[in-house]
């Protein structure tokens, strides 16, 4: 608790918040996190197919990335013609997330249902090198 108690301190924060020169925090200020690479630190690129695009499933990933902090960053991969379908695939989601195993873990079963809106077909999941990124970003 000491260790709290001086934290604070040294921020300049009291009853009535935090002191930053300018007056107010920086826009960026909750963004600015650092993940401590460690031995358990693992990175992950990940598939979701199925409905999840227009379902705010990357919005929903980075809620639930930041929530377990994850970092990385989830875009929509583009639809495409498939040959011999005949149709459009619906366009599905890639999410690169980086951190802890175990909370990747329960991110990925996270991936498996999504958002209220989705209908995740399939998730697709492979390790990668590591990669530093110093938040969960939409691109």
């Amino acid at each position: 608790m000491v260790l709290v108690a001086q934290l604070v301190r040294a921020l300049g924060c009291g009853p009535s918040g935090c002191r930053f020169k300018s007056g107010r925090a920086p826009q960026n200020y909750k963004k600015r996190v650092q993940v401590p690479y460690t031995s358990r630190m693992k990175c992950f690129q990940i598939k979701v197919s199925g409905f999840v695009q227009g379902v705010f499933f990357r919005h929903s990933a980075k809620n639930e990335a930041e929530k377990l902090g994850l970092v990385g960053y989830a875009k929509n991969l583009p639809s495409h013609l498939q040959e011999g379908s005949g149709g459009l695939d619906d366009g599905s989601v890639e999410i690169v997330v980086c951190g802890d195993k175990i909370k990747i873990e329960e991110f990925v079963k996270w991936c498996h249902h999504g958002p209220a809106l989705a209908q995740v077909d399939s998730v697709e999941i492979k390790e990668i090198a590591q990669q530093k990124f110093s938040d969960f970003r939409i691109l």
